[in-house]
């Protein structure tokens, strides 16, 4: 019998049930460990590695959820999610905010493996809520995250597979995909630095913490353009939506990149 999402979905946990991300500190450093320490390599190749996705944006700039826009015979969310259930990810958290009830209705109609669904109520002070929010409830047996943007529907399965292969063959703290010499995302934080993270505040990511890092990241290269596609607007759903599975092909964005730039 397939699990699905309604079934494994988590409405409420209780470290949110009135103010949901406010963390005791002691509580938050014995759950995430706080040595500071990435593991070595030789114990990092079984290590369990997790994935938070943040979907809990109000979408102001698109005027309608776009995490429920279709996108050929999916949604934005429902295919970031696909992509990303197919992978090597132990645990996944997906973080709700705005219309919070629609995508969970949406989402219980799809089988999935593996997924817990979390709301975050102060998603309106900012990313960092949800950040804190997914990081505090992974499985203390975690040891990496993966930080998937909801918006981010053309990230390929293999890619998700990459950014973990190379942080259990190395001893990054950090893992950064990039594409012809351009940032993307998804990034993997190993739970060394999730406190960090967890110190953050307002409508400011993970790299905010890069700085404090530089001689433990490692930048992976990948093939997909999906890494630096994200749907902000209307006119990037316009662009984006009639591409298949797969996203636009390296040629496309190499163009508008080199355009861009010019």
């Amino acid at each position: 019998m397939p699990v699905t999402v309604g079934m494994l979905a988590v409405n409420w946990l209780a470290r949110f049930s009135k103010h949901s991300c406010t963390f005791q500190y002691k509580d938050a450093r014995e759950r995430m460990g706080h040595s500071g320490i990435g593991m070595s390599t030789k114990t990092r190749i079984e290590s369990r590695v997790g994935a938070i996705v943040l979907a809990a944006g109000s979408s102001s700039r698109m005027g309608e959820a776009k995490q429920l826009l279709p996108l050929a015979d999916s949604t934005v969310l429902e295919r970031t999610l696909g992509n990303l259930i197919g992978s090597n990810v132990d645990e996944i958290v997906l973080v709700l905010g705005s219309s919070a009830e629609t995508i969970r209705e949406r989402l219980a109609e799809s089988s999935t493996r593996q997924l817990r669904i979390l709301v975050n109520p102060d998603y309106g002070q900012g990313m960092a809520t949800s950040l804190r929010a997914g990081l505090a409830v992974l499985d203390k047996n975690i040891k990496a995250a993966l930080i998937v943007l909801a918006d981010q529907p053309f990230v390929r399965t293999k890619t998700f597979d990459r950014i973990i292969d190379q942080y259990r063959r190395s001893d990054a703290q950090i893992v950064i995909p990039m594409f012809q010499g351009f940032r993307g995302n998804p990034v993997l934080l190993d739970r060394s630095v999730f406190l960090e993270v967890m110190a953050l505040r307002g409508d400011i990511g993970c790299r905010a913490i890069f700085g404090n890092h530089l001689d433990r990241i490692v930048k992976e290269e990948v093939n997909d353009v999906g890494i630096l596609l994200d749907i902000d607007n209307k006119d990037d759903y316009e662009r984006l939506r009639d591409f298949g599975p797969l996203g636009p092909p390296p040629s496309w964005l190499a163009m508008k990149l080199r355009h861009s730039a010019s």
